[in-house]
């Protein structure tokens, strides 16, 4: 790695970079990924705009096929640089999830991946200003903030499906990020993986496979949803989700009462048959709960284009730009994740730190509003750059004042220059 370092400091940031999610990442065998992603392509979800924000080498977008638009993040620098070279034809940006910019807040169609877990804490200026108590405290959990994050990316009745530690839904400190999510969206599955699933990773540990979809208008709660909610405590005072009473929706072949991997009492899952099989049982009981509780109406009516019921089409045609903005609109407007006006302001986290180039790979650009395709989806434009949240190497440098900025933008960034401009004194 130091040989193909363009200097010191490059490696140093390698270096650290992969310190800092050793803990927290662990990659998903290719036919996990692809359990997860068959049957909801079998229900009709066939997105046109796909999220990863957590991407590692790309195992939950080497099946994708035919997507005009893929999005990944993957914050470790050398993870991300592999990503980049095995996926050139999707944008990936080597950044932490938190520096996506405010205009993509329902864009997505999909948002998926194996998020990270753990108590780091994100820092999110949204989510930090918020009124609501629960986005705020989100960011003291990164799995929190994954769930919280992306929903807002999420059109109304798009898919959220993440793998994430058996914390989100056990422990009964959760609680308002379960009730939030199921204020804000319909419980498709509810699935809790074995333990021995990322054993070729080296370790052990709790995961569940979440699958939600974005309702944000929804009136009441069904009773499975409210069992989401709710924990209950079994012999040896270990908290379990209520939705694993009927262990129907445990995949496993022995069962232990043990310790999780910090130490703390837990029910340990495991599986002897292998990823295969575990694989197998997986898309068995998503295929099950994508048919009885993924709404497809509800996807296909709340997106900006046709609904595709067959193939993806791979050619793009660019409809009116003022019919998107008129559904979009329409959305924000009934949506309470619809985002506040955008203020730039410094990165306070790593003001003390040598300013360096944000390193932001965003592969293929965007189409200019003169050329025309073919696709009912149209793309961004003038997307601006993202900057590391994460990292406390980089001071955080503000994109530059794009053309035909609108006049409540523009004096936020005047404000916002001359506010740096006293801090830097």
């Amino acid at each position: 790695m130091r040989e193909y370092s363009k200097d010191e400091k490059e490696y140093k940031a390698y270096i650290q970079s992969l310190k800092n999610s050793v803990l927290t990442a662990f990659y998903t065998p290719e036919v996990v990924a692809a359990a997860i992603q068959e049957p909801l392509q079998s229900a009709g979800i066939l997105p046109e705009r796909f999220l990863d924000p957590s991407a590692g080498t790309g195992m939950f977008i080497r099946g994708l096929k035919d997507i005009p638009e893929v999005h990944c993040f993957e914050k470790d620098r050398l993870t991300g640089k592999i990503l980049s070279s095995l996926y050139p034809e999707s944008r990936v940006t080597i950044d932490g999830f938190q520096s996506i910019q405010p205009f993509y807040n329902n864009y997505f169609d999909v948002v998926s991946s194996n998020i990270p877990f753990g108590n780091t804490r994100v820092y999110d200026r949204d989510f930090d200003r918020s009124e609501d108590a629960v986005r705020k405290s989100s960011l003291g959990a990164v799995h929190n903030y994954f769930f919280l994050k992306g929903m807002d990316m999420l059109w109304e009745g798009g898919i959220l499906a993440y793998i994430t530690t058996s914390g989100v839904m056990d422990s009964p400190g959760n609680r308002p990020i379960r009730e939030w999510l199921m204020n804000h969206a319909d419980l498709v599955s509810a699935i809790r993986l074995p333990e021995n699933l990322f054993i070729d990773a080296g370790t052990q540990v709790g995961t569940d496979l979440i699958v939600l979809q974005k309702n944000t208008r929804k009136s009441e709660l069904a009773e499975r949803e409210l069992n989401f909610i709710e924990t209950h405590l079994i012999s040896g005072n270990i908290p379990i989700n209520n939705s694993y009473s009927g262990l129907d929706h445990i995949i496993y072949t022995s069962l232990l009462v043990g310790k999780n991997m910090y130490g703390q009492p837990a029910m340990n899952f495991t599986h002897e048959g292998g990823i295969e099989a575990i694989s197998k049982h997986l898309k068995k009981l998503l295929t099950q709960d994508a048919g009885n509780y993924l709404d497809r109406k509800l996807y296909e009516d709340n997106l900006p284009r046709p609904a595709v019921s067959s193939a993806l089409k791979t050619e793009h045609e660019s409809p009116p730009e003022t019919v998107e903005m008129e559904q979009r609109e329409e959305i924000q407007e009934e949506s309470p994740l619809s985002p506040k006006p955008y203020e730039p302001m410094l990165n306070l986290f790593a003001a003390y730190a040598d300013e360096e180039e944000t390193e932001v790979q965003v592969v293929e650009t965007r189409p200019s509003t003169s050329q025309t395709s073919s696709s009912p989806r149209k793309k961004k434009e003038n997307e601006p750059k993202i900057f590391n949240l994460f990292s406390q190497e980089n001071m955080y440098d503000e994109a530059a004042v794009q053309e035909g900025m609108t006049e409540e933008r523009a004096e936020a960034e005047a404000k916002w220059l001359e506010r740096r401009q006293k801090f830097e004194e």
